[in-house]
């Protein structure tokens, strides 16, 4: 029988790699795809704030992505630390 602890020990570390890679991408790739449709969105406001210099905005877009990132590296510190 397979103990419930060790299992999701073992797998945590792989499916937090893969959902913080997958959100980063789908941010990145927003700004892609609204850009060419035309689409009014995160990744448009970006780009736009990049044209115009706008810094503050700038700043607060990434730091949500970096929010991101760090409630992932917390995820890792909880779920995947030694025993």
């Amino acid at each position: 029988m397979i103990r419930r602890e060790y299992l999701l020990r073992s797998i945590a570390q792989p499916f937090l790699t893969m959902l913080g890679m997958s959100v980063s991408l789908c941010v990145g790739g927003s700004v892609v795809i609204e850009k060419i449709f035309s689409i009014g969105g995160m990744g448009s406001l970006l780009t736009e704030a990049v044209y115009t210099l706008d810094y503050p905005l700038m700043q607060g877009i990434l730091f949500r992505d970096d929010v991101h990132h760090g409630a992932v590296d917390f995820a890792y510190r909880f779920f995947v630390s030694a025993p």
